[in-house]
């Protein structure tokens, strides 16, 4: 199922979606920069539906516990870990 018509990127079933409550300072660390890049590469951009973020419910887990750690520094070696091609985060 995609998003649209004009949107061939995979975007998991229903069910199959975990939403994240962010805190607002994360949003300026340079890693969620990178995220946000990638989804609009890859999703687009959408006032009317959540922002959808690249990777698995996982991958999201682990970057949140790296930067609230003060560990989210080195964001390239964390955004070379593979990311899941058959799922998403929002």
């Amino acid at each position: 199922m995609n998003v649209d018509d004009n949107n061939p990127s995979f975007v998991a079933e229903k069910g199959h979606w975990k939403r994240f409550a962010v805190p607002l300072a994360y949003l300026g660390n340079e890693i969620f920069h990178k995220l946000f890049k990638m989804s609009e590469e890859e999703f687009g951009i959408s006032s009317d539906r959540p922002i959808t973020l690249p990777g698995d419910s996982e991958y999201m887990d682990y970057i949140l516990s790296l930067i609230q750690r003060g560990e989210a520094t080195d964001f390239e070696k964390i955004l070379t870990i593979p990311l899941p091609h058959d799922s998403t985060a929002q």
